[in-house]
């Protein structure tokens, strides 16, 4: 899983430009960069588009299975 502060970072992209490009503010963005804040359904397409697939719906949630849930699911 990668996270979007993790993939901003790698791929140099700057809070004001992405936020820009995703239709959110800096500061909504800046929520969702650091975990305090989960993006509608609406805002996480857009940014897994943005990303070209680099952050997934899946990556705003801290959801780990353990070994044997992974077997049972």
């Amino acid at each position: 899983m990668m996270k979007l502060r993790n993939w901003m970072k790698k791929n140099g992209v700057r809070q004001d430009a992405f936020a820009e490009e995703i239709g959110v503010t800096q500061s909504a963005l800046s929520k969702l960069c650091c975990g305090s804040r989960t993006p509608l359904a609406e805002t996480m397409r857009r940014i897994a588009i943005a990303t070209k697939g680099g952050v997934m719906p899946n990556d705003f949630f801290d959801f780990d299975f353990g070994e044997d849930e992974r077997k049972a699911a």
